[in-house]
């Protein structure tokens, strides 16, 4: 307890703002773990020690779970106006585990390596883990350790403190009488229990401190009205909790969730590692043990093996993938900050785009096409013919129109999917129909469609302006990068396709996040969007360099790129195209 620690007095900050103490001027007023508290609560704190002449310190880790109430007022502060750090973490009897700690904390996922290679590492299913981690606390217990069993749903943890009470029992180390708790347990002598509401009526240890939420105590007596007599496994003193109490805020306290954990310190700890973790709820996890904690990966799924060859692989990227994920929420400040600079990501501003666009439809394209083809909407590749129709209706087609035209190509015969040859056809329909000397489309095809000719309110406006904004962002990128000038810039010829080859690099990069001096980067492999997107600008580049664009139609342009890597059979035969269709995502 920080009270005991510093030797004076302490509360608790609900407590405080609650009761609105005197404060005198000059008082120095500390709130550890800053970083759970709301920024409401604390700038009411702030407020009354400022008018007091009173300063407040906050102490705390902005990288470990934050409020559950708006927070994020910690990382607002040093983003602001700075913070002082500690760099030396004293916890931890090895000094590595320490500096891995350390590392978990700042996303570095080469941390993951540390726990691999002292074999702290045990991966299996969402059945099995549970057990192995149980199994192995258990023997913590019965050496005598003081060991922890961490996880992140409350069931999970209701179910491993049921469990360990009917081991202990059966060991003779607890009684088979108790009483009910609050989480449908319950808990007799020697038992091991926890608070969860703090009652400063129940004084504790003469009087120096009283019952808190997540206080550990080892039950001495079970009361025939249901009360418990306990003493605090920490500095021993005694309490005896009410029958009402202890049935309504008591919970066993073998295991906890890993938010329940955050401020603990144990000997040794066992945590069950959900895929979904964040990096702040795994590193809270792994460092609460001074003696290092073992990591219960549950990689797999119960259908599967419990063993593979390829499980440690498997668990390095489970842990990597955790690591590298962050959670933390932003304070206000910071949400408006980062929304403000949003405004110009292209990124963000075509997958909006294309939501409207597909609002707009609606289920109209879902109607055509079951019409023209049954079925075809079931397919995965259904998102790319929504693609093309928004590209040929950008380009004044009706939608009957090119459904039925595709349809009039012919049979699909044995075709793996009829709704990639639909995809294959409306491609061959859009660059069939292009008129000679067109100029390129304001954002290239592969990103946003155009605009339809005509729109019910309020598309009619909303779908135009958006468009407009994503061509005038990507002029303005444009412009960046032949002012600097951009080292990529060499690779662009100098023919009058020059300005639609950087249009089209600009887009590209920014959209992919491309950054080094090679203008886009190795060819994707996996054939999809992004790889669609790679094949249409480096056609671009390459059409500059040998002196012309050739022209296509509007909001059909460079879409079209991947049809010109099909095998001739492929072009011959319309029922069997051999490129898998590219899906939707960016």
């Amino acid at each position: 307890m920080l009270g005991d620690e510093l030797g004076i007095p302490a509360d608790t900050l609900a407590k405080f703002d609650h009761d609105e103490p005197q404060i005198a001027r000059g008082t120095l007023i500390l709130v550890d773990e800053a970083g759970m508290a709301g920024t409401l609560i604390l700038d009411r704190l702030i407020g009354r020690a400022r008018a007091a002449g009173a300063v407040v310190r906050l102490a705390g880790d902005d990288q470990q779970l934050a409020a559950v109430e708006a927070g994020g007022v910690l990382r607002h502060l040093d983003h602001e106006v700075g913070a002082v750090r500690m760099g030396q973490v004293v916890r931890f009897v090895d000094p590595s585990e320490a500096a891995t700690t350390l590392q978990v904390r700042d996303g570095i996922a080469a941390a993951a390596d540390f726990y691999l290679s002292r074999g702290r590492v045990i991966a299996g299913t969402t059945t099995t883990m549970p057990e192995v981690a149980y199994a192995t606390w258990l023997e913590d217990v019965r050496a005598g350790r003081d060991s922890l069993l961490l996880a992140t749903s409350t069931s999970t943890v209701a179910e491993l403190n049921a469990r360990a009470r009917a081991d202990l029992i059966v060991s003779g180390q607890v009684e088979v009488d108790g009483v009910q708790l609050r989480d449908g347990t319950a808990a007799g002598v020697g038992d091991r229990v926890a608070t969860r509401r703090n009652e400063r009526r129940l004084a504790v240890n003469g009087g120096r401190d009283w019952v808190k939420n997540g206080d550990s105590w080892r039950v001495l007596a079970v009361h025939d009205d249901g009360a418990l007599t306990v003493e605090h496994r920490r500095h021993h003193g005694r309490a005896i909790l009410p029958a009402g109490y202890v049935a309504a805020h008591v919970e066993l306290d073998y295991a906890r969730t890993v938010r329940r954990a955050q401020g603990l310190t144990v000997d040794h700890a066992h945590l069950l590692v959900d895929p979904q973790l964040t990096r702040e709820e795994f590193y809270v996890g792994v460092s609460r043990a001074r003696h290092g904690t073992r990591l219960y990966v549950a990689s797999m799924t119960d259908d599967g093996p419990d063993h593979h060859p390829e499980m440690a692989g498997a668990s390095r990227d489970v842990l990597a993938s955790i690591i590298t994920r962050s959670g933390i929420e932003p304070s206000a400040s910071e949400a408006i900050r980062e929304a403000v600079a949003s405004l110009g990501d292209l990124r963000r501003m075509a997958v909006e785009y294309e939501y409207a666009l597909g609002v707009h439809v609606g289920d109209r394209y879902h109607a055509a096409a079951e019409a023209a083809r049954p079925g075809v909407t079931a397919d995965a590749a259904w998102p790319s013919v929504a693609q093309r129709l928004h590209l040929a209706e950008g380009a004044g087609w009706r939608v009957d129109d090119i459904l039925n035209r595709a349809e009039q190509m012919g049979g699909y015969a044995d075709a793996r999917s009829d709704t990639r040859v639909l995809v294959f056809r409306l491609d061959r329909l859009l660059h069939s129909s292009t008129p000679t000397g067109m100029s390129a489309p304001a954002v290239p095809s592969w990103l946003a469609a155009a605009p339809p000719p005509s729109a019910a309110q309020p598309w009619d406006s909303y779908l135009p302006g958006r468009y407009t904004e994503m061509a005038d962002r990507i002029t303005t990128l444009a412009a960046a990068a032949a002012s600097e000038p951009a080292t990529w810039l060499g690779s662009i010829g100098a023919g009058i396709g020059r300005s639609e080859a950087i249009r089209q690099t600009v887009a590209y990069r920014t959209v992919y996040s491309v950054t080094g001096d090679d203008a886009l980067g190795p060819e994707p492999d996996q054939a999809g969007r992004q790889r669609e997107a790679w094949t249409a600008a480096h056609r671009a580049i390459t059409e500059s360099q040998c002196g012309g664009w050739q022209g296509n139609a509007p909001g059909a342009t460079r879409i079209l790129a991947a049809i010109d890597h099909e095998p001739a059979a492929a072009t011959d035969d319309l029922t069997n195209p051999t490129r898998t269709a590219p899906t939707r995502h960016l």
